[in-house]
């Protein structure tokens, strides 16, 4: 088999976990492979090759969307969830609107569900948080409070289109390839590839991304760029700008690192009292450092991983 058809193969293996079907210039940007050199050189290429394929009876094309199986029933599940991505894109908005006022706050990115359009109704908002070194405690209690405050922030009663905070680093730890599984960690990848900065005054995507080279080498044709329609985008604005100055003056210096050990104080007392977190655990699913807070309990990734090595050799395409 041709190695750009074993490519398209484990990518739409990939989408098929997720029951999520990709248009053709989806699944071009999204193209796993398991080597750069394998890139593909013109979009006309590609789709000469998914006709080809879809001829050959390897995959399927309905509506406009390419599919592993014959799962017609995929496309409807994919429509049906965009009223319920654009309510929590919105609500998310709206919590970003608030924290842009937040000192030391870097950027906020829409990831998980969301992030990749394979939401559902009562999903919650996943968001990774991007805060500047040496304030990581501080501004995670601030961030904490404000969504409270405001009644955005997920509890264990109160779940659907609530904001989950389980995923902060600071901007000197935007490399993540220390918290990858096993290589390929094909989820990890895609979380990053599907990443949207929903508040990035300092355009820090940009330079997650030139931190995450290692990405490139499964996904070097993915987009480089991203560009949030206004109505969800938020901006910065001169009074935010204005107060994270007056704060941040406020909580620099001594006097700043002695309430960052403080209230890391406070918090790590609270997390190291559940004692059934796998905090205790000596892999990546939760990490509580000075640098990354990931409280990924539920991390699903090697399961993911599996369901698409299992795919990926029913088509008998080695990973």
């Amino acid at each position: 088999m041709h190695t750009l058809e074993q490519s398209v193969l484990k990518t739409l293996a990939y989408f098929d976990v997720f029951r999520y079907p990709l248009t053709r210039e989806e699944l071009y940007g999204a193209l796993y492979q398991d080597r750069i050199d394998d890139a593909i050189s013109s979009y006309a290429y590609f789709l000469s090759l998914v006709d080809a394929m879809i001829a050959d009876g390897q995959i399927y094309e309905t509506g406009g969307y390419c599919m592993l199986f014959n799962t017609p029933a995929y496309i409807g599940e994919r429509e049906r969830a965009v009223r319920w991505i654009e309510k929590k894109i919105l609500i998310a908005r709206r919590a970003a609107r608030a924290l842009r006022y937040v000192p030391f706050l870097q950027a906020i990115f829409l990831c998980n569900s969301v992030a990749s359009s394979a939401v559902k109704e009562d999903s919650d908002i996943d968001v990774f948080i991007v805060i500047q070194k040496g304030r990581l405690w501080m501004t995670r209690f601030f961030i904490t409070g404000l969504l409270h405050l405001l009644r955005l922030r997920r509890t264990k009663k109160h779940v659907a289109n609530k904001i989950c905070l389980s995923f902060y680093v600071t901007d000197d730890h935007l490399d993540l390839s220390d918290v990858a599984l096993d290589d390929p960690d094909v989820y990890l990848l895609y979380w990053i590839h599907q990443l949207i900065p929903l508040y990035d005054p300092y355009n820090l995507f940009s330079v997650l991304q030139s931190k995450n080279q290692w990405v490139r080498a499964h996904l070097p044709d993915a987009p480089t760029r991203y560009a949030l329609i206004p109505r969800y985008r938020t901006d910065d604005c001169c009074v935010a700008r204005v107060v994270r100055h007056m704060f941040t003056r406020l909580s620099s210096g001594n006097y700043g690192n002695m309430w960052e050990n403080y209230i890391k104080k406070i918090q790590k007392k609270k997390m190291d009292c559940n004692y059934g977190s796998l905090q205790y655990e000596p892999d990546s699913r939760v990490v509580i450092n000075d640098t990354m807070l990931k409280f990924h309990e539920n991390d699903r990734r090697a399961f993911y991983r599996q369901e698409w090595i299992q795919r990926c050799q029913q088509l008998e395409t080695a990973v």
